[in-house]
């Protein structure tokens, strides 16, 4: 955040909307790799690390899913860090 702000200071809105903007990209993030798994394709599957593009897929979707998670436990602290300006 100190990097935002000295480019340009945020707006209120604009660090209300970023206290859940990591849970939220995190959760799309996690329905378009759950979308991949069901329909067993993705361009960057790593055949040397996963079996199939599913388990890759699935590697995915649980990485997110705990980064969303994580995002959720730490609202409060991100809305304070957000709070000064």
């Amino acid at each position: 955040m100190a990097g935002y702000r000295e480019a340009r200071p945020l707006g209120a809105e604009e660090r209300e909307a970023l206290v859940d903007a990591a849970e939220r990209i995190a959760l799309e993030l996690a329905a378009r790799f759950c979308r991949d798994a069901f329909e067993d394709r993705y361009f960057g599957w790593d055949p040397a690390r996963f079996p199939t593009r599913i388990a890759h897929d699935l590697h995915r979707v649980a990485g997110q899913l705990s980064l969303a998670r994580s995002a959720r436990r730490q609202r409060g602290e991100i809305a304070r860090l957000l709070a000064g300006g």
